[in-house]
C-alpha cells in the first residue's frame, strides 16, 4: 500500500508501513521529494565543515528562486564530522 504525504515543503510518496525522522529513512524507489517549483528534486552533497558529506535535497534548477531545501541524512556526531573535515583538510593539503 503506497500513501502520498503533502506538506508546505516537499510531496512525498511512501510504502506503509512506515516511520520516518528523516528523508533517508525511505528506499529512492518508493520516495520522489519535489521542490517548490514543481521540479524533481536532486541530490547534493554537502562539503562543509558543520555537515561534511550530509546528503541534501535541492532545487534542480542552478539559479532558481525557490530555495528549496530539505536533509537526506541524519546529522552527524560532532567526533565524525570532526575527523572527516581533518582526512579532508590532509588530502586538499597533500598529505593523504
Amino acid at each position: 500500500m503506497f500513501q502520498f504525504l503533502i506538506n508546505s515543503r516537499c510531496l512525498l510518496v511512501f510504502h506503509l508501513p512506515f516511520q520516518r525522522r528523516f528523508l533517508s529513512d525511505f528506499f529512492p524507489i518508493f520516495s520522489m521529494v519535489f521542490c517548490y517549483c514543481g521540479r524533481v528534486a536532486i541530490v547534493r552533497t554537502s562539503w562543509t565543515d558543520t555537515n561534511p558529506g550530509r546528503r541534501f535535497h535541492c532545487c534542480p534548477k542552478q539559479v532558481s528562486r525557490c530555495a528549496f531545501f530539505a536533509w537526506l541524512d541524519p546529522p552527524m556526531c560532532a567526533r565524525y564530522a570532526m575527523i572527516i573535515h581533518g582526512l579532508l583538510r590532509n588530502i586538499n593539503n597533500g598529505e593523504g
